[in-house]
């Protein structure tokens, strides 16, 4: 994760606070493990050739139901296979939003 934010949600009918966090799904970094990988089972290949595997859309969830707070469970286009994306989970409060920080 890259970054960490709590605030609250100026759009939503009811005041509610949003936790919202960045994940890297990809970089020079990971491309370098995947090689090393590949390497181990004698497999060669540059990290420029080494690329994230294509999706179309990806979304965050809570597994177990949690009544400390609920995730965006929209899916969000990944078609443009950006390096790192944005996702929002709505905690039961701003005191345990800022917790999560």
């Amino acid at each position: 994760m890259t970054s960490l934010s709590c605030e609250k949600d100026e759009y939503s009918a009811t005041p509610r606070s949003v936790f919202s966090f960045k994940v890297k799904l990809w970089d020079f970094q990971v491309a370098t493990i995947v090689q090393k990988a590949l390497k181990r089972k004698n497999i060669t290949a540059e990290t420029g050739d080494i690329v994230i595997l294509p999706m179309q859309f990806v979304r965050v969830s809570i597994g177990n139901p949690n009544p400390n707070m609920e995730a965006d469970e929209q899916w969000t286009s990944f078609s443009d296979e950006p390096l790192s994306m944005s996702f929002r989970i709505f905690p039961k409060d701003e005191q345990f939003c800022q917790k999560m920080v």
